[in-house]
């Protein structure tokens, strides 16, 4: 699953982490891999990097696991970029989340923002998973994972976060068909067919385990996904991609909105 060097590495991490008593919890791409691909048989993502999120309750703590790292681990750390390369080649990078952030839900450092709202309930239905001999951390189960994306991709605007999240959304699992007949969950038959279930099924996910607010903030950024960056999404599926290959990734996103949020989702829609 990883080489020995990463082994090596992130083992480091989790000492460290758990001396200062900072969870850390696996995002990014190898979080889709460990959370998503590997139990369905789908080609992971092409890169070797390995981010994670530390919930701190300060910047100073922040720094200071980052020092900690440096000091006692045999790593080189940039406290401005977050990033931890150990000696054999191997580079973290740590994003502050917790109770750093302000009311607004965004932590703002060194002249940069990220939102971290959705953080706290991805981080309280983030299950273990072994990562290698002996060694596990936190992943975010898919609803997670694409909650942390959607706002990703609001704070940077780059097309790949999007492309995640509808990697999610198109191959999540549909198996639990007995689901979609719940006769407690309002379904919209119109709108879910075959092509969207599974994005329906995991926006209900997220209607389970997100507050309110947090729901609230997604539809606004889920409506808001102009054509220009369906067609760019749509490119994963095929180069050049189809009227039909755009008109899906349209549906598995109003889909997973109507289920997250049916009410405002619809108001929404119907303007």
């Amino acid at each position: 699953m990883i080489d020995p060097r990463e082994h090596e590495s992130l083992s480091a991490l989790l000492t460290a982490s758990q001396r200062m008593s900072i969870p850390v919890m696996l995002v990014g791409a190898f979080a889709r891999k460990l959370g998503f691909d590997d139990a369905r048989g789908l080609a992971p993502p092409r890169t070797r990097d390995w981010d994670f999120a530390a919930h701190v309750p300060s910047l100073t703590a922040y720094e200071d696991l980052l020092r900690c790292l440096e000091q006692e681990f045999d790593f080189d750390v940039s406290i401005e970029r977050g990033t931890a390369r150990h000696a054999n080649g191997v580079e973290i990078d740590l994003l502050p989340v917790g109770a750093l952030a302000g009311p607004d839900h965004v932590v703002r450092r060194l002249g940069s923002a990220m939102t971290v709202r959705g953080y706290a309930e991805a981080w309280q239905l983030a299950p273990w998973l072994e990562v290698g001999p002996g060694l596990s951390f936190q992943v975010p189960t898919p609803a997670g994972y694409v909650v942390l994306k959607l706002f990703a991709w609001f704070d940077r605007r780059l097309l790949k976060h999007l492309q995640d999240v509808d990697h999610v959304l198109q191959h999540f699992d549909i198996t639990q068909g007995e689901r979609l007949f719940d006769t407690d969950s309002n379904t919209d038959w119109e709108r879910v067919t075959m092509d969207v279930a599974g994005a329906w099924l995991l926006g209900r996910d997220v209607a389970a385990g997100f507050d309110s607010g947090t729901r609230e903030h997604l539809s606004a950024i889920v409506t808001a996904i102009d054509d220009v960056a369906v067609a760019g999404v749509a490119r994963r599926i095929a180069s050049p991609p189809s009227d039909q290959d755009e008109a899906l990734v349209r549906a598995r996103l109003e889909a997973f909105g109507a289920a997250m949020l049916p009410k405002a989702f619809a108001a929404t829609c119907s303007e």
